[in-house]
């Protein structure tokens, strides 16, 4: 059984430029496979393009304060998840009755008075609202971090070596904050 394909549309299959379709036009563009140094080339989205030296230029370093951003993040991140454990771990040492600070499988903290947590001697470490504020915040922490990464990551796949360097140049940390 023959096939013909004379009478198919195959305009869907090229890449890099507008099918001859009525409005809205399908505009199609190719993902590079391989890294190249190109300055001409698509970021996220069809209407990010960049065009030439300069463009590519002003990418990199918004891609580089993207990266340089995230990086600072994961600090904060990890400097608020140690004030967080450490928090946590003086009032399972110091917790002295079942209504002072109980702790369920899932390590959360459940405080049975709205005080806040009243240690063996009496002080008060930290009220049920200032935990609630933490977990508040290594959850809004994390949103951001993943949704950085992934952006990071999505431009980094474009395989540019200008995108791929200013990426990496980003992401370098500062050993003493970490």
């Amino acid at each position: 059984m023959a096939h013909d394909h004379s009478t198919h549309d195959h305009s869907m299959h090229t890449t890099g430029s507008c099918n001859n379709s009525p409005p809205p036009k399908q505009c199609l563009t190719s993902m590079a496979m391989t890294f190249s140094w190109s300055f001409e080339t698509t970021v996220l989205f069809n209407s990010w393009k960049t065009t030439g030296p300069t463009s590519m230029f002003f990418l990199c370093i918004v891609i580089f304060a993207l990266a340089l951003g995230h990086e600072y993040l994961q600090v904060q991140r990890s400097i608020v998840d140690a004030r967080y454990s450490a928090i946590l771990d003086r009032g399972r040492s110091t917790a002295d009755d079942d209504d002072t600070l109980a702790l369920t499988s899932t390590t959360q903290p459940t405080i049975g008075n709205e005080e806040g947590i009243t240690t063996a001697n009496g002080n008060q470490t930290m009220t049920k609202g200032s935990l609630e504020k933490y977990h508040l915040l290594r959850t809004g922490y994390h949103v951001i971090s993943a949704f950085t990464s992934l952006t990071i990551m999505t431009v980094f796949m474009t395989l540019n070596m200008w995108i791929v360097f200013a990426v990496l140049a980003g992401t370098v940390k500062n050993s003493r904050n970490v």
